[in-house]
């Protein structure tokens, strides 16, 4: 799966935990204010002797308790949830912000050589002008001929600039 891919699918996550995190609250005052009702009629109910009503009171009352307990579990799953995906997510786009990953896994290299393994960061492929491909250094494995030279661009805007110095101004290549 490609970070991005990932990265999205959590924030999927995130918004649907958010969701419920939003709504189990309300979910809850509603089956407190049901309890409550019920804990009325079960008072009443006690008071005038209906021992039916009383029993069948306890009964909705013990319901509705355990609908509470339910709607909490829920409301801390979601929380879990929620901070699990936003972690993850936190470390997946600093783990592609900072540097680059070694042929073993090592994240967050931002050096020329892994900082767990000591194995050399990967290099840009190219071709040579007798199209051998797959160099990685200075000059072709196959034929010997040097790597092509890339232009860059100077500080003060001249472009164009092949050799470590530039060619209007003399600065140094960064």
């Amino acid at each position: 799966m490609e970070l991005r891919d990932e990265i999205e699918k959590l924030n999927a996550t995130i918004m649907d935990c958010s969701a419920n995190l939003a709504s189990l609250p309300i979910e809850i005052a509603g089956i407190r204010g049901e309890q409550s009702q019920a804990v009325e009629e079960h008072n009443r109910a006690s008071f005038t002797g209906d021992y039916d009503s009383v029993a069948m009171w306890q009964r909705i009352i013990a319901r509705h308790g355990k609908r509470i307990a339910d709607a909490e579990e829920r409301l801390k799953h979601y929380a879990r949830v929620k901070a699990e995906c936003e972690l993850k997510k936190t470390e997946l786009a600093s783990a592609a912000a900072e540097g680059w990953t070694c042929f073993r896994g090592h994240t967050g290299n931002t050096g020329k050589f892994c900082s767990e393994c000591g194995s050399p960061a990967p290099t840009a492929s190219w071709t040579c002008s007798r199209g051998h491909t797959g160099n990685t250094g200075k000059f072709c494995t196959e034929c010997g001929s040097p790597a092509p030279t890339t232009s860059w661009t100077c500080s003060c805007g001249h472009t164009g600039n092949k050799g470590k110095f530039c060619i209007e101004c003399g600065k140094p290549r960064p």
